[in-house]
């Protein structure tokens, strides 16, 4: 089975690629939103091994809302960006 962590990674690096290979002006902004959440994903990990239901439902809570807001911003503007490109 996958991990998230290695899900997580793979798709931030195939999603940088892509950002690279069409030059998106916003890319170093969006790796570091990238390494904010692999960080943030790291510590809570750590964090889980206490086995604490409260820092599990926070744990939910960060993933929701990290993700739900990073594609309706970050990855919709790089989205805009690939249809106003010449050629995409």
């Amino acid at each position: 089975m996958i991990k998230l962590e290695d899900y997580t990674k793979y798709h931030f690096d195939m999603e940088e690629e892509l950002q690279d290979a069409n030059k998106y002006p916003e890319i170093i902004q969006h790796k570091i939103e990238h390494q904010e959440f692999i960080d943030k994903l790291t510590s809570l990990k750590r964090d889980s091994k206490k086995d604490n239901l409260l820092l599990s439902l926070k744990t939910v809570d960060y993933l929701k809302d990290w993700t739900i807001n990073h594609i309706l911003e970050s990855d919709k503007d790089f989205g805009e960006y690939l249809r106003n490109i010449e050629g995409f």
